[in-house]
Formats: structure tokens, sequence, C-alpha cells
């Protein structure tokens, strides 16, 4: 059950006023875009927490790598040549589609290359080609021509995300689709609403380079590749060779990925029916409102100690849900759930830490008439015509050293309406240490009528001062002010006689913090003498 107190109730709806204000706040940040930077760092996390997958077995890339740039010794691009014979043995060996990642757009340096290349592809067609795609006239494809039988033009276009990594492929650049696009609905038919969003698609990385089955376009072109491994393989030719510099970063691996590998991920994306979807914003809307409810309502319960631990856990079992949604192709947005519930948990401790200061403040004000704390307090005792400054100077001394109610003042601490009386004689019993200001005049002070006042037993000084010398327990020290000095023990009355036996202590009037801190330390001393089985004047130890 939730706590009943009134501190409790007041938690209660500061932990609802939180709970409104977080989700707000988080759920606005959220919709301004403030978390996408870490939202797609947090994808990354996942794919690197998930590991490498096994890729289509279907798909193959011919790779123009090191080894073909070496053997065919010459700058790059190499012979558009060497590429039409690599689409006689593609065909010979029976891969069911061929897709060329390298540009073959306008004339090339050999009009004989030109013309092998163009009718490799009208005799081995269809065969995907990459094209530009940009609004204006374009150069034809492939060698400058147009309308060539065979050749199927797709866009090579990736949008890479503000951070330079790329996550997602295009369903079209301007005007064609892209690669993997073309590719899949040549393959599978027409897919327009095949998980993209906006134009983009997560793409299914099944991990870093490498990952596809991959054959060296030299050994191709050697006669080094059995048509067996050809055979009903979609095959992707393109260049992996870094010297080329088609790389990307990627969500899946640090090591950056060839365009061609790029390809083939997005292509297996496509034909295993996009495997991760984000999931409905109402579902990462549910999430963030549970992360943020879980603390603060942890909080309607228990202390804050207590939060924090049960926190733990939960962000785990909340990190552990995200992954295992992601392995099941929902793509959540953890980060907002994040923020909340870890800014729902500091205002929960906060709000532990107000409403238990506040509870604390409530007691002591409760208790402060009924119950003194034994060695805590000071009692001020003056004549308010003489020491008044001084009195109040040194309570807001003694007040910054040990909390404002272990110092009695009666004009500080008696409200109006009180039985003053009662309350000075209640303070004189609680308290442990009585300071006697004594200025130049204190002895010699006189009623109106001459009278010294003494000599009058009803007179409030000498009644506080003969109280608190007959306290054993209690430590009543002359503070000696402004040059007085202590008075003589024939001017004093037999009750508070005693007060000529104790060591004054003089303040001068230039240092007063340093003169009250060598007064408390006096005080200790004198403790510690009477009292040497304990550890000091109360809080004057601290």
């Amino acid at each position: 059950m939730f706590r009943r107190s009134p501190a409790g109730l007041g938690r209660v709806a500061l932990l609802a006023l939180a709970y409104l204000t977080v989700t707000t706040f988080v759920g606005v940040v959220h919709a301004a875009g403030g978390f996408a930077g870490p939202e797609r760092g947090s994808v990354d996390l996942r794919f690197r927490v998930r590991g490498p997958q096994p890729p289509d077995p279907r798909i193959l890339i011919v790779a123009v790598d090191d080894r073909t740039v070496a053997a065919v010794d010459r700058m790059p691009p190499i012979p558009r040549g060497l590429y039409a014979r690599a689409l006689d043995r593609l065909h010979a060996g029976g891969a069911r589609l061929i897709v060329v990642d390298v540009q073959f757009s306008g004339a090339g340096p050999s009009p004989a290359d030109d013309d092998a290349l163009v009718a490799a592809i009208t005799r081995n067609g269809p065969v995907v080609l990459m094209a530009p795609d940009f609004r204006g006239p374009a150069e034809g494809v492939p060698a400058g021509r147009s309308g060539t039988a065979g050749a199927v033009l797709a866009a090579a276009g990736v949008d890479p995300d503000p951070d330079g990594v790329l996550r997602t492929m295009m369903y079209q650049q301007v005007n064609l689709p892209t690669i993997p696009v073309r590719a899949a609905r040549m393959l599978a038919g027409d897919r327009r609403d095949d998980g993209f969003t906006a134009n983009h698609a997560l793409i299914d990385f099944r991990g870093g380079p490498g990952t596809f089955p991959t054959v060296s376009l030299i050994d191709l072109l050697e006669g080094d590749i059995p048509p067996s491994r050809i055979a009903g393989s979609i095959v992707l030719v393109g260049v992996t060779a870094p010297s080329q510099k088609d790389v990307f970063l990627t969500a899946a691996s640090p090591v950056p990925l060839s365009g061609v590998e790029i390809h083939a991920n997005a292509l297996h994306t496509l034909l295993h029916g996009v495997p991760l979807r984000p999931v409905p914003p109402a579902a990462d809307l549910a999430l963030l409102l549970i992360a943020a409810a879980l603390p603060l309502l942890a909080a309607a319960r228990w202390p804050a100690p207590r939060v924090l631990i049960t926190m733990v856990p939960v962000l785990a079992v909340l990190l552990g849900a995200v992954q295992f949604a992601f392995t099941r192709g929902r793509v959540l947005a953890p980060v907002p759930a994040l923020a909340a519930l870890l800014t729902a948990t500091a205002a929960a401790v906060a709000i532990d830490a107000l409403v238990e200061r506040r509870r604390r403040h409530a007691l002591e004000v409760a208790l402060r008439d009924f119950v003194r704390p034994a060695d805590a307090d000071f009692f001020l005792s003056y004549r308010h015509d003489q020491s008044s400054f001084a009195a109040g100077a040194i309570r807001r001394e003694l007040v910054l050293r040990f909390g404002e109610h272990s110092v009695f003042m009666d004009t500080a601490r008696l409200s109006a309406g009180q039985q003053w009386p009662k309350q000075i004689s209640e303070a004189i019993r609680g308290c442990s240490v009585m300071l006697v200001l004594i200025g130049p005049h204190w002895a010699q002070a006189r009623f109106p009528d001459g009278g010294r006042r003494l000599d009058d037993p009803g007179d409030w000084v000498r009644r506080e001062v003969a109280a608190g010398l007959r306290q054993p327990e209690t430590v009543v020290v002359p503070v000696l002010l402004d040059g007085a000095a202590m008075p003589a023990g024939e001017l004093l009355p037999d009750d508070v006689a005693a007060l000529g036996t104790r060591q004054a202590f003089a303040l001068s009037g230039d240092r007063l913090g340093p003169d009250v801190d060598d007064l408390i330390q006096a005080v200790q001393r004198v403790r510690r003498a009477a009292q040497p089985q304990t550890t000091g004047c109360g809080r004057a130890d601290r």
C-alpha cells in the first residue's frame, strides 16, 4: 500500500507531477529529433550484439579485388572487355541473375572493348547495370549507348545518415530503382510496400566484409571457378579492392564495406521480406511511458536506495527486451525510454530527499517544545540593555556551526503569546552549555529606583545563572565583553557566587569568528575534564 501520512500524500503528488514533467519533456525532445543521433548509434550496437548472421547462399559476389587489379597490371578501371568475358562465363555457368555494380556510362578508352561489352550484355541478358540517375540528360549505358538489348538499368545511390554511417537502402534514387530493388523485383516480382518508409528501409546486414561468398574476377576469367559454384546463383559483380575507395561505414561493422557488399546485404534484405522494421510510433510511446512510470511507482513505496537498486534489473530487462525484439525483426526506439527511465529515477531520488527533509523538519517542529536533545544546546544569558548586539552576533556564529535549534536566545526563540518564564526554565534544563555574557556594567546594572538588579532574587539574569550553576552537567562559562573584568566574589549573591570560580573567556571585538572557535574548544576541554568517558560536548564535537 502507498504511504498515507501527510508527507506520503505530498510524495504521491510530487511523483505524479514528476511523471508528467518527465514524459512531456522526453516526448518533446524525441519528437524534435533530439535523440536521433544516439538512436542511430543504438541500432549499430544492436547489430554488434547480434553478431554475424548466415547470408543468403544464393548470392555470390564476383570481386574486382586486389589480386584482379594486380593481375591485369594496369591502372583501374580495368578493361571493359574483361567484363564481357566474365558475363559469358557467368551465363554459361548457369547464373540466375547477373548484376554489375561498375560504371559503364559513356564511351570507354577502347571501342573494341565497348563493342564486346555491349554484345555480351545482349546475348547474356538480362543484366542489371549501374547507371547514373540524376535530373537532366545522361550519358548512355552501357558504353554511351541507350536501349541496349538485355541491359536493365538501376541506380547505385546510397544514402548514409548524417553521421556518415550507412544503415538504410533507398527504393529509388531519382527516377531509377536502386540496384537491390531492381534485382529483387526481377527475382520475386514487384513488392512496392515491402518495408520502405519515406523511400528508405533498414538493411538487415549479415556481417562485416567477407560475409557473403566471394570469388575473385581473375579466378573466374582464368577458369578456376567451377560452373557448380555459379549455377543458380544471383551474381553481383563489383569492386572490393580498397584502393578503389568504393567503401562505406555501415551499422554492421567498424570496418567499411564495399559498395557491392552493401548491395548484397540489401538484396538479401529484400529477398527475405525486409525483416527489420520499426515498430509503430505508439509502441515507442508506450515504452517511454512505462519506463518513466516504473521508478516513480517504486518511489511511492520504497526509499531512494531501494529504488536505485530496483532500477538496475529494470534497466537490464529493458535493454534485453529491445535486443530480443531486434532479433525478432522489430526495431524499438530505446533511447527515449532510457532517457525517461534515468530522468524519472533521478526525480524519484530527489523527491525522496525532499520529502524526507520535510518530514524531519516537521518532526523537529512538532517535538521542539517537548524534547530537548541532550548535550546539544547553548543557552545565552545576557542583559538586554547592555549586550543584545553581542548576544545576537555570538548566536549567529554558533548557528553557523551547529544549526538553528542548537542555540537558545530568548528574543530569537520565543514567539508572541508564549509563557516565557516557562520556556526559559525548560531551555536552561535542556542546555549543556550556558554562556553568561558579562559587559563592563553587568554586575552594577540597576533598577530605576537605584537598587542593584543582581541583588533582587527575581532578576532574570540572576535566576538564569543560578539555575545553570545548579546543574552539574551544564558548563557555565562567563564570557567577558568589551574589556569587562570578572566581578569580584563579594559583588555576587550567594546563589551565583560560584560563577566567580569559573574561568572566564574574553571576546575581542574584532575577531568574533575565531574567538567563538576558541570558546568552543575551551568548552570541550572543560567537558572532557569533567566527564573523561565522553567524547565531548554534544554538537560542539562536530
